[in-house]
């Protein structure tokens, strides 16, 4: 089931999410899956449908609706919908059979070339701080192991 990784092409570190946000096609406004881990330029989307790879979706992020989340995304969309377009570019299993991870390419809506926008920049910069793992996780863990 690994087709088309590229997961050794990352340009920049991709970062867990302890907070499974939902996401879905803007299009078509139904569910794809829920973000896994974001890095700089991609999400991986956990997901129980079969997604083609190197197809382009418009999707939104929704941020759980808080007054504490409001402090930390002070550019959230009113909808509190985050939105831009994803290429998949691999998949694999995931420990869960009925789960695949896909990962997704940020890419500008016009052009389809990988560009994240300045508001995607932001909201996955905060989306990190917020709901990621802190960079201590990873020493955590390799002395720790589970």
């Amino acid at each position: 089931m690994n087709e088309n990784l590229t997961e050794n092409k990352r340009t920049s570190e991709r970062r867990r999410i302890f907070y499974y946000l939902e996401v879905e096609d803007t299009q078509t406004k139904k569910p794809l899956g829920r973000i896994g881990d974001v890095s700089a330029n991609g999400i991986m989307l956990l997901t129980s449908q079969a997604l083609p790879l190197n197809t382009k979706y418009s999707i939104g992020i929704t941020i759980p609706d808080s007054p504490e989340l409001k402090s930390h995304f002070p550019s959230l969309p009113q909808d509190r919908v985050v939105k831009m377009s994803v290429i998949t570019r691999w998949k694999k299993a995931d420990h869960n059979p009925s789960i695949t991870c896909i990962g997704c390419q940020v890419v500008d809506d016009e052009t389809n070339k990988q560009e994240v926008s300045s508001e995607a920049s932001r909201v996955f910069e905060q989306l990190i701080q917020y709901y990621g793992f802190s960079d201590g996780y990873k020493q955590f863990r390799q002395l720790y192991p589970v």
